[in-house]
Parts: C-alpha cells; sequence; structure tokens
C-alpha cells in the first residue's frame, strides 16, 4: 500500500485537485469503518487505516491518487483535545500523519501528497493540497493551504481560519488568523497577523520578534516594519473613488 514520492503529481497536475473534489469528499456517505490490518499488525500503532473507507483521484497518465479515512488505535493525548481510541480521522495519501507522538488529523480534513504532520502536530476542518509539514505542537485550523513550494508550521505556531495561496513558514509561537495569503511569508518569535491580506514577492515577508499587526493590507518583500519595499494600508480602507463614480 505504498505509495512512492515519485508518483506524486507534478506541480501543474496539482492544481487538479480542486476544491470542489475535496468538498465531494466531505459531503459523500462514509463507509462503515472495517479494519482489514490483522490485530498483529495493528498492536503498537497510533491510528489504522480504513480500507472500506477510500477516496481516489484519476491524476491522468495511469496515476492514481488514494486517500485513506484514519482511525484511532490508541488514545491520542493531543494538546487540542483527547483523541479516544476507535475516533475516526479524516483523509489523508498514505504516510502523511506519523505514527509516534500525539499527532492527529480531524475527522473534516484532507490531508494531500507530500504532507506530514509529527510530533504533537495538529490539522482541524483544513485541506491540505500539498507540501505541508506540521511539527512541535503547531496547528492548522480551519483553513485552506495550497502552497507553492512548501509550508511549514512548527514550534508552537498557528494557521488559523486562512487561505494561502503561497508558501508560508511559521516558527515560535507566531499566529496568522483570517489572512490570506499569496507569495511567501515567514513569521516567528511572537508575531500575529490577523485579518490581513498579504503578498510577498520575489524573496518574500519576514516578520519577528512581537510584531502584531491587525486589518492591514501588506505587499512587498523585506522584512516587516523595516523594509522601504513592503506597503502598508488598511485592509478596509474607504475607497472615495467608488463613491464618486456614483454621483
Amino acid at each position: 500500500m505504498n505509495i512512492a514520492k515519485d508518483s506524486f503529481i507534478s506541480s501543474h497536475k496539482k492544481k487538479q485537485i480542486s476544491v470542489s473534489f475535496f468538498i465531494l469528499l466531505l459531503t459523500t456517505p462514509f463507509c462503515d469503518v472495517n479494519i482489514l490490518q490483522s490485530e498483529v499488525k495493528m498492536q503498537g500503532l497510533k491510528f489504522v487505516y480504513d480500507l472500506n473507507d477510500v477516496r481516489s483521484i484519476d491524476c491522468g497518465n495511469g496515476k492514481i491518487l488514494k486517500f485513506y479515512r484514519i482511525v484511532a488505535n490508541r488514545d491520542i493525548n493531543n494538546p487540542h483535545g483527547l483523541i479516544k481510541k476507535g475516533e475516526k480521522g479524516g483523509y489523508i495519501v498514505e504516510g502523511a500523519l506519523s505514527q509516534e507522538d500525539e499527532s492527529w488529523v480531524d475527522s473534516k480534513s484532507i490531508v494531500g501528497p507530500d504532507c506530514y504532520i509529527g510530533g504533537n502536530g495538529y490539522v482541524e476542518d483544513s485541506m491540505l493540497f500539498h507540501s505541508v509539514r506540521v511539527g512541535n505542537s503547531g496547528a492548522i485550523i480551519s483553513s485552506k493551504v495550497m502552497p507553492k513550494t512548501i509550508t511549514t508550521v512548527f514550534g508552537g505556531s498557528m494557521i488559523y481560519d486562512c487561505q494561502i495561496n503561497g508558501d508560508v513558514v511559521l516558527s515560535g509561537e507566531a499566529r496568522l488568523d483570517s489572512c490570506s495569503v499569496e507569495g511567501h511569508l515567514s513569521m516567528t518569535h511572537n508575531t500575529s497577523l490577523q485579518n490581513c491580506a498579504i503578498k510577498g514577492v520575489k524573496d518574500g515577508i519576514s516578520v519577528v520578534n512581537d510584531l502584531r499587526m491587525v486589518e492591514k493590507k501588506i505587499e512587498g518583500r523585506g522584512l516587516l516594519n523595516c523594509s522601504n519595499e513592503i506597503k502598508i494600508s488598511d485592509r478596509y480602507a474607504f475607497d472615495e473613488t467608488i463613491l464618486n463614480k456614483k454621483k
């Protein structure tokens, strides 16, 4: 049941994994749990795959991408809550969730190819299309993440209620809340961006120390609040040109 890394779909094929398909996965009636692994193989495993609840995508050229429903095989003490043995998790490609530690992917989530959730990482109500790493006590909640290259969430950092169409690197206690992101963004320490629209060009935007911003439109490259190549404006600033056009 191994899915080799060289079978992962190419970048232009990744875009064919549409949001509508993932929504279909979440709305399709599920089969009854019928774990087909033997009792011997199940011993010591944190979770098992429900082989009766599998979804597939035809990627063309004879490549089939399979998503397996996971089921907790022991109690999992994740920092975001206790997962009881027998509880259903989300759909993942094989190998996307570590069998070690207390990481988990909840039942409303889908985790695609070249992703890895380890440590005490947590994914809830989210779609990780490809190339996302979550570790330590990092979390992605209520978000859609589609990197251009790779997105990583480590330390105690969190992506919450965001739309990511680029590469985000979070560490420390960084928090990205109710934001949209294009291009590259890196955040560390106790930084926080809330309800912002971010577009990092070229090598992207870096946010460090305890910097916090709310309801800003941020575009450019360099160190936020230091670089003269970054434009910052109010995200919801009133546009008088719209009013003038109506007169």
